[in-house]
């Protein structure tokens, strides 16, 4: 730097604008992929994205770089042409299907799903899900031709639960289909092909580290997600962990797992003795099957570009810039899939990585932490000075990577999954010397778990590897405060309805109060359990409506979640009043009377009067009208109603709408998906703005004006 320019730095003022620019130019010489990639994602989000693209090439311009700007504006129109296409054929498509109903699908099985396959359409660039229990055969890289109808959009009603829409545009899926009797008719012979025997070679894979009868260990569960990113092997209470302890994303293959794949063939290929020009490329081999192996998702990908570009840098002999090298990873997966960019591990595991590259830049020029003398020059220091030396810079790297991933995925998870953890900063720091532990033991129990006498030690190596795993992120799962929703806890007052489809809902009633109806396993666990959590409730009580096995199952879901929460019988209360008071209010339940038919099941649903300061609210749910008529005269009154339908033994709504003079009537699915077959129709004077419909969907209840409880209220 000139002189002048250096005492101005020096003396804290601003560099002139010369200094500036010749700086941009050299950090644009270093890495010039940054600005096309900038200017492919402004046009990828779109509006006031574009000034971000308008802003790249006229950079390019300022700085007298025409040739970066015309790169610029080729991988932007690259990016534009690409998603007008798509879009073109969207609307086209879409318009077909709707006109249609039962449509001929055709195509490339791209990748399975839990409850179907993603199929690559043929002769177009669309691609769509197909869902149907006999899908479940079907594997990566088959052509299949079925038959699908169309199903409507599926968007989250509340933070948490799982928005299907969101993830299908991240997916670059257009839309989703039930399908039946699929019909194979080839097998593809261009990457998906490839992609399908690699999945194979993996389920074959799993099974050395899994045998048949040890399904359900979770240490040999953690063993196939982390070393062969199989996260269909392990269940959901082994995920919950993790999951609280903020570390999921040990369960995806990402940069970190390529990372130490190619950190232990390192080693392992010098001791074998191979050369380095030899050495290299063999590495860059191995780490792309392994990539392959694990599905090839996108932070895999992007590592592995990553470390291609690195090795072609290295055996080239040229200057690496980790941000030229992370700018061309980003923009090559954009190119070929635009939609990637609004996909929450596409964001995390770029975001996490620039983050650690800031980090690691500024752990350069920090000041050591336990060097004894940092102006001691390296060559004439002693072993033990290099020995904290060495262990200087390692403390320092795990603290200042783990520091800065946290600080960039907090904001980021708060946005996606309305969720942070505020010790998966320190959860981090504790299972990065563990990973490359259990990363080792599992390929040596994948290699040599037959090998006699070897086998056994790798499989007790593996196993006590994992289990220290596995215990140390459930300790910090367990810490106070370890799972916090990003949204602010709801009011005492509130309420909130959660539509579970096939008729069923659940509803929470208070915070903390009354949780009524726990559904079936799965919609405690997609549904009831993070549409609560992230809404800012904490049951008190849990109010099963039956005891069949599914609520059961439920149940059993929402008390890993609440162990703290009182669990009340269905039995317990035929033909009882239970009155219940929590922070939210009084709660009286009037459980069915005893010579009730318990079958259907329905008939076991209790009515609950809920009375706080602000209103007076009556759940009647599925409940029979024996049960509704139990109650005293003097207690049918309420601002609010929420009522479903019983088929055997149902109420007249409009009846009981009259009778407690409620402002506000909601009406739960079990009743919308069944009223317009039934033999009344609501009088027109009902359907007023009062009256709320809830159709698979969720409503969280809106606070009425304040009005002193116990007052009639007697105009609808």
């Amino acid at each position: 730097m000139p002189e002048p320019h250096a005492r101005a730095a020096s003396a804290g003022g601003a560099l002139p604008e010369d200094a500036w620019r010749r700086r941009l130019r050299l950090f644009l010489l270093r890495a010039p992929l940054l600005l096309p990639l900038l200017s492919c994602c402004g046009a990828i989000v779109g509006g006031q994205g574009w000034a971000l693209s308008l802003a790249a090439t006229l950079l390019c311009l300022l700085l007298h770089r025409r040739r970066l700007a015309l790169f610029v504006l080729l991988c932007t129109a690259i990016v534009c042409l690409r998603m007008m296409t798509d879009e073109r054929a969207r609307e086209q498509a879409l318009e077909a299907w709707h006109e249609a109903g039962t449509v001929v699908l055709s195509g490339t099985v791209e990748r399975e799903l839990s409850s179907g396959v993603i199929l690559g359409l043929d002769d177009s660039p669309l691609r769509v899900s197909v869902h149907g229990d006999e899908l479940s055969e079907i594997r990566t890289g088959e052509r299949i031709r079925v038959m699908g109808e169309l199903r409507p959009e599926r968007r989250a009603a509340l933070p948490g639960m799982f928005d299907s829409a969101a993830w299908m545009r991240g997916q670059g899926i257009v839309a989703s289909f039930s399908g039946a009797r699929p019909e194979r008719i080839g097998y593809d012979v261009g990457w998906y092909g490839l992609l399908g025997y690699c999945a194979t070679a993996r389920r074959l894979l799993a099974d050395r580290i899994m045998p048949p009868g040890t399904e359900s260990e979770p240490e040999r569960q953690v063993l196939c997600a982390l070393v062969l990113g199989a996260r269909d092997r392990a269940d959901d209470e082994t995920m919950l962990d993790f999951r609280r302890g903020g570390c999921l994303h040990a369960f995806a293959v990402s940069g970190l797992h390529v990372g130490l794949v190619a950190m232990m063939l390192w080693p392992l290929l010098y001791a074998l003795r191979v050369r380095p020009q030899v050495a290299r490329p063999l590495i860059l081999l191995l780490s792309g099957v392994y990539v392959l192996l694990t599905g090839a998702q996108a932070p895999a990908l992007r590592a592995y570009i990553m470390l291609a570009a690195a090795l072609f840098g290295l055996m080239l002999l040229r200057r690496i810039s980790l941000v030229n090298i992370w700018s061309l990873a980003a923009l090559l997966l954009l190119l070929i899939n635009p939609y990637q960019l609004m996909q929450p591990g596409f964001q995390l595991s770029f975001g996490v990585y620039a983050a650690i590259c800031l980090g690691i830049a500024f752990c350069r020029r920090d000041t050591p932490w336990f060097r004894p003398d940092p102006f001691i020059p390296y060559r004439i220091m002693t072993r033990g000075e290099m020995r904290i030396q060495a262990f200087d810079r390692g403390v320092r790297g795990v603290v200042v990577v783990a520091l800065s991933a946290w600080l960039i995925s907090v904001p980021l998870g708060a946005v996606h999954f309305h969720s942070f953890n505020p010790w998966s900063f320190l959860t981090n720091i504790a299972i990065t010397p563990l990973l490359p532990l259990v990363m080792i033991s599992g390929f040596a129990l994948l290699f040599f778990g037959s090998v006699p006498w070897i086998g056994p030690l790798a499989h007790a190596a593996a196993c006590h590897c994992c289990s220290w795993f596995i215990a140390t992120v459930g300790f910090f799962a367990s810490l106070p405060g370890a799972y916090i929703p990003a949204t602010r806890a709801a009011d005492p007052g509130a309420y909130m309805i959660m539509g579970l489809g096939y008729g069923k809902s659940s509803c929470m009633l208070g915070n903390p109060g009354i949780l009524v109806d726990t559904g079936s396993s799965s919609s405690a666990r997609w549904t009831i359990d993070p549409a609560v959590f992230h809404g800012g409730y904490a049951p008190a009580v849990i109010l099963p409506t039956s005891n069949l096995r599914s609520a059961t199952e439920g149940l059993d879901v929402l008390r890993q979640s609440w162990p703290e929460a009182r669990i009340l019988n269905p039995d317990e209360l035929r033909g009882r009043f239970l009155r219940v008071e929590t922070e939210a209010g009084q709660y009286l339940i009037c459980g069915p009377p005893d010579d009730l038919p318990t079958r259907p099941a329905i008939n076991q649903s209790p009515v609950l009067i809920w009375q706080n300061a602000y209103r007076r609210l009556l759940y009647l749910g599925d409940a029979a009208a024996e049960t509704y008529e139990r109650l005293p005269r003097g207690e049918r009154r309420a601002d609010v109603i929420i009522i479903g339908r019983n088929a055997a033994r149902g109420l007249d709504p409009y009846t009981v709408q009259q009778e407690c003079g409620a402002r506000r009537v909601i009406l739960l699915p079990s009743l919308t998906t069944s009223f317009e077959a039934a033999d009344w129709q609501w009088p027109e004077d009902f359907l007023k703005p009062g009256v709320d419909a809830v159709e698979q969907g969720s409503l969280e209840g809106a606070n009425l004006p304040p009005q002193p409880f116990g007052q009639s209220v007697s105009d609808p």
